[in-house]
Parts: C-alpha cells; structure tokens; sequence
C-alpha cells in the first residue's frame, strides 16, 4: 500500500465550517434588531468556551477511545515509509503494557489509561495504506514508556489520542516449491495459537473463530499445500476473467509476468478488482508468543496468500473453508 501525503493543516478544516463561515445569515426586522447585539455576544462566548474546552479535551487527560474493533476504529494500517502493520490495542495487550491492572476484566472509566501530553514523544510518522480514510494522514507518535522500539504507538485521530500495536511476525525463507508448512513450523502452529481472527481485505474485523474444530479444520486445509508463485497466481486471474467474460481484456502479460489491460479505464481495472477479489478475506492469527501471521484467501481463484507466496487450494477445499469462514451467507 502506497501511504499518502500529509494533508496540509487548511486542508483538514471541514468544508461545511467554511460555508457557514461565508453564508450571511438573514435577520428580520423589529424585535430580533433589539436583541441582536446581545444574542452575537452570547453566541460568541459559548462558541469560544465549546473551543477552549474541545482544546483542552484533546490534549490533555484524553480517553483511549479503542477497545475492540468497531466501525470507525476498526481498520488496520501501515506507518508511511515503513513496512510495519499497526493494528488498535487488544485488551490483553492493555495488560502487557500495563495500560490496566492485570487482574482487570474488563474497562471502565476507572481504569481506563488515559493519554496525556507526558505520554507523546517523537512522531514516527503519518498513517498510511488505512481502509478508514479518516485516519490517512493523521500522525503517529511514540509512547514515551516504550519509545525504544515504538511497539505500541499513539495516533492523533480525529477523536482524540488512541493506541496502536505493531503486528510483529517471523521471517520465513519462503521459495517456489515450498510447502506453507514452513510457516505453520515457524510459527509452532497451530500448537502456538492464541486468536484467530476474519477480516476483510482492507483489513476491517468481521469476527474471531473460536471453535476449535473450525480452527483445526481450517489448518488442515492449508497445511501441506506448495507455494507455485505469483506469475501462476496471475495467470489464475487472467484465465478467471476469460472464463467470465469470454474475452482476454485482462490477460497475462508473459513479460511483465503479471495480469495486463486491453485498456487503461478505470471501468475495466474496477470491474476486474471485483471479480478477482469477490468475498477475499484475511485470515489473522496471532501466537501466544506475541508473532502475528496473515494469510489472504481469494475465494474465486482457490488460492491464498502468505509473505511472498501463493498457494493452491482445491474447489471442494474452498467450498469448505467458505462454510469454515462464514463467506457467503
């Protein structure tokens, strides 16, 4: 994912603000004449009290407002100029870094941490590559108590201070011809196996698979299969769109080894996205260790994707492990 720029500071103030600033409000004659004045003052000093008090809020003593996943927090990101995927606090990460009691169930006013101006240090960056585009752009800093290796971060978010975790994971030599088996050994699954959660493809929470025969299931179906590379995967894509369409405006482009255009229209490029990305979901398993993993899944090609390699599954696997992860219903 490409990051974006930092939007200029002008750029962030809300359009609507600017319309209303411009607007001339029509007054009507008479009595409203004799109160005007004293109705502008009152205005004036409740919207500079509302401003100083949104100031201060937002700057001092400000609410972690991200617990679990939920719809404007949800989405994942990468740090702008850094292959780092940070993803919102869980609550057993609060534990580990102390954000609350060990013995906390749950959180509540009381123990909820709340970030303060002691608690930001070095910004680190900008996000970037964010399925929620309120967050593009917003900076990120370290937070002061683990400011080493910035494992935890604080994001400025349009809702105030929030933290964020990197999602850390294990090199693995992942070659054509080898079995993704290299990866469940790596990182000791699925013995190791802490949470394993569905996202879409842009990273957004849809549930958490708790039942341990669905998460066995799901390992059997991915165990032993071999990595055949990216140009298959692509060629894949290319016979998908024939097979739909019955023409090659996408093709496999032999030389660039990748999937081509008959066109460059946005139409044809979206239209090809949809097809070959159809009920695509992340599948996000993080190890008792802390060592997280990413598998992508693309349903209509049977295939999944993991660090550089791409794996072939069978259609009556995918047909299972649709059922597996609730894809389709």
């Amino acid at each position: 994912m490409k990051g974006k720029d930092l939007l200029d500071k002008m750029e962030l103030i809300d359009p609507a603000y600017i319309e209303a600033a411009d607007r001339k409000p029509q007054y009507k004659r008479g009595v409203w004449l004799k109160f005007g004045a004293i109705a502008a003052c009152l205005c004036f000093l409740i919207s500079t009290v509302a401003a100083i008090c949104a100031i201060v809020a937002h700057q001092s003593n400000i609410y972690d407002i991200v617990d679990n996943y939920n719809v404007t927090m949800a989405a994942g990101f990468y740090l702008d100029g850094e292959g780092a995927l940070y993803f919102p606090v869980s609550f057993e990460q609060r534990k580990k870094y102390g954000l609350v009691s060990e013995d906390a169930v749950g959180l509540n006013k009381e123990n909820t941490y709340r970030i303060t101006e002691a608690d930001i240090g070095e910004q680190i960056g900008v996000v970037a590559g964010c399925a929620d585009e309120t967050l593009n752009g917003c900076k990120v800093y370290s937070f002061t108590k683990y400011s080493e290796d910035n494992s935890i971060c604080i994001v400025d978010t349009p809702k105030g201070y929030a933290f964020y975790t990197r999602s850390y994971d294990v090199k693995v030599e992942n070659e054509i011809g080898a079995s993704f088996d290299v990866f469940l050994s790596a990182y000791d699954l699925p013995r190791s196996m802490k949470n394993m959660q569905i996202m879409t493809a842009d990273l957004r929470h849809l549930t958490d698979i708790d039942d341990e025969a669905v998460i066995e299931a799901v390992f059997e179906i991915l165990s032993g299969k071999i990595n055949f590379g990216m140009q298959e995967h692509e060629r894949r894509c290319a016979k998908l769109w024939y097979d739909t369409y019955g023409n090659d405006d996408v093709f496999y482009n032999e030389e660039a080894g990748v999937c081509g255009y008959r066109d460059s229209s946005t139409e044809l490029r979206d239209k090809a996205q949809a097809l070959l990305t159809k009920n695509e979901r992340v599948i996000f398993i993080t190890t008792t260790d802390g060592y997280q993993l990413m598998i992508d899944y693309f349903p209509t090609l049977c295939t999944f994707n993991c660090g550089d390699g791409f794996y072939e599954i069978s259609p009556d696997e995918a047909k299972t492990l649709n059922l597996l992860l609730n894809i389709g219903k």
